[in-house]
């Protein structure tokens, strides 16, 4: 129906306008496309081939109109996807009207399918490929290239990080690593053991002979040891633990920071009882 059309059409004396309210159809029909289509619907049928076809080619016309090429819609960020609009329209709603399941914004399988269905199936760059390990790990090292960068990643970005459109938790799953990494540093280093190989210093378990290794590097002997002054127990730290933390590897349940002689206690724990013996300070 043509503009002009809806203005003069009745029915019973009522118009358009009229029987929406009656079919419980807020806003005007003779004004509003979406409207005078939402009304077609309550009295066709939702199944109505030139209804549905109509829809779909309209909405298939305004999506290409904003993101005009298959390649744009497949590299859209997790942000874009969250923001995208038609008509006030969001992915997931578009997605449903394509007869899509799923969350297009937070799966990129389910958007690259609907993609399919916008654009067509012959494009190569809205197939889903089947992501190996070794891939992801690729993938993985691509963003973040080295196990120093990796055990230097913060809270924070742990759990913004997305690969290959994957979280922490997805990839760790398909590691088969249980625990959940952005808040379990053993997970989060066993993870990192996967994807790096476990011949990394940086990337080794919190025992303690792998502590003590590391601090051995820092401090060799018992004698520097016992010669820490309170703030260089305040900012030492080995393997992002500081004193407190590691004390506690070392069953030492008093504060090393504060107390010299939970310090030197510890110091014993760490050099054994054959290392020269220190003047308490």
């Amino acid at each position: 129906m043509k503009q002009a059309e809806k203005k003069e059409f009745k029915i019973n004396n009522m118009g358009l306008y009229k029987i929406s309210t009656i079919f419980g159809i807020k806003g005007n029909p003779v004004g509003n496309h979406k409207v005078h289509l939402e009304l077609g619907r309550k009295i066709y049928g939702d199944r109505h081939d030139s209804l549905q076809v109509f829809i779909l080619n309209k909405l298939k016309q305004k999506i290409i109109q904003k993101i005009p090429t298959p390649e744009e819609w497949a590299k859209m960020t997790a942000i874009e996807k969250s923001k995208f609009k038609i008509t006030n329209i969001g992915l997931y709603k578009i997605s449903t009207i394509f007869n899509t399941k799923g969350d297009p914004v937070h799966s990129h399988k389910i958007h690259l399918k609907l993609g399919r269905k916008i654009y067509g199936n012959r494009y190569k760059c809205l197939q889903q490929t089947e992501l190996t390990l070794e891939k992801l790990k690729q993938k993985i090292l691509e963003k973040i290239p080295t196990p120093e960068d990796w055990v230097l990643m913060k809270w924070r970005k742990k759990q913004k990080i997305r690969i290959a459109d994957m979280s922490l938790r997805k990839i760790a799953t398909s590691f088969n690593v249980k625990g959940h990494p952005r808040d379990n540093y053993s997970a989060y280093m066993e993870l990192g053991r996967k994807i790096y190989g476990s011949k990394h210093e940086c990337l080794q378990e919190r025992t303690p002979e792998n502590i003590r290794k590391q601090i051995l590097k820092e401090v060799p002997t018992l004698e520097e040891w016992s010669k820490m002054k309170q703030m260089e127990r305040k900012i030492f730290k080995v393997a992002r633990m500081g004193l407190v933390g590691i004390s506690t590897i070392f069953g030492v349940s008093r504060n090393p920071k504060d107390s010299h002689a939970a310090h030197m206690e510890l110091g014993k724990r760490i050099y054994g009882n054959k290392s020269d013996k220190s003047k308490n300070h």
